[in-house]
């Protein structure tokens, strides 16, 4: 897979970039700062991010989702979900879930409805755009989208 890649991420402080500054960051992870280089390079589409949980991988999200149309955060429990939904509803990013409570059918089916939900969203964006999308394991109480 072509992109930036950060595995292992570096724990290390240093000085934040200023969108990290400008979101109240005193200091800043090392691998914070080479995704926000990563996100304003702009040159590559796809970024896999992986850090220790507490580490700070949702304040970079904020900077790739102000410089996208569309963002696809994965997330790997129910619970991580919604704490993440919740934290960027009340930022007010839109935000729609794409899961087995909210795709039918198994396989290709889901693969085919995930891609027009993509397309329709990209013909005529709801209210607000499309901002952010969670591909993530079923939810206790499926989401509206």
């Amino acid at each position: 897979m072509s992109g930036f890649e950060v595995d292992g991420a570096s724990l290390a402080t240093e000085p934040p970039l200023p969108p990290l500054e400008e979101r109240g960051f005193e200091y800043a992870r090392a691998f914070q700062n080479r995704v926000i280089e990563w996100i304003q390079d702009g040159t590559e589409p796809v970024s896999v991010l992986r850090a220790p949980t507490g580490a700070g991988k949702t304040a970079t999200f904020y900077e790739l989702i102000g410089s996208r149309d569309m963002t696809l955060l994965v997330y790997p429990t129910n619970a991580l979900l919604r704490q993440q939904r919740e934290r960027f509803k009340n930022d007010d990013v839109d935000v729609a879930v794409l899961n087995a409570n909210t795709l039918e059918g198994h396989g290709h089916e889901r693969t085919e409805q995930l891609l027009s939900f993509v397309r329709a969203c990209h013909r005529k964006p709801p209210k607000g755009g499309c901002r952010v999308w969670k591909l993530c394991p079923p939810a206790p109480t499926p989401c509206k989208t």
